[in-house]
C-alpha cells in the first residue's frame, strides 16, 4: 500500500506472512515494513523506515528502525 500524504510526503506499508510446514512442526513469520519519505528541500529528502517482524520459535520481535537523508548535487 501506497498512499501519497501530501505534495512532498509518501507513505508505504507492507505485510508479509510466510509458512513452512514440515512433518512434525510448522513456521510461520509475520513481518510489517512502514517507510515515510519527505522531500524536505528541492535537493534534499529524508526517510523514516520501520520493520517489525515476529515468528513462532522467538519470544521477542525483531524491530528495526532506519533514518536516511538524500541530497543530490546536481
Amino acid at each position: 500500500m501506497q498512499r501519497t500524504l501530501s505534495v512532498t510526503t509518501v507513505l508505504s506499508a507492507t505485510y508479509g506472512y510466510h509458512l513452512v510446514q514440515q512433518l512434525n512442526n510448522s513456521n510461520e513469520t509475520h513481518t510489517l515494513d512502514v517507510t515515510l519519505r519527505m522531500q524536505l528541500q528541492v535537493s534534499l529528502s529524508a526517510a523514516f523506515s520501520l520493520q517489525a517482524s515476529l515468528g513462532t520459535g522467538y519470544e521477542e520481535p525483531e524491530w528495526m528502525f532506519d533514518v536516511s537523508f538524500k541530497y543530490d548535487l546536481f
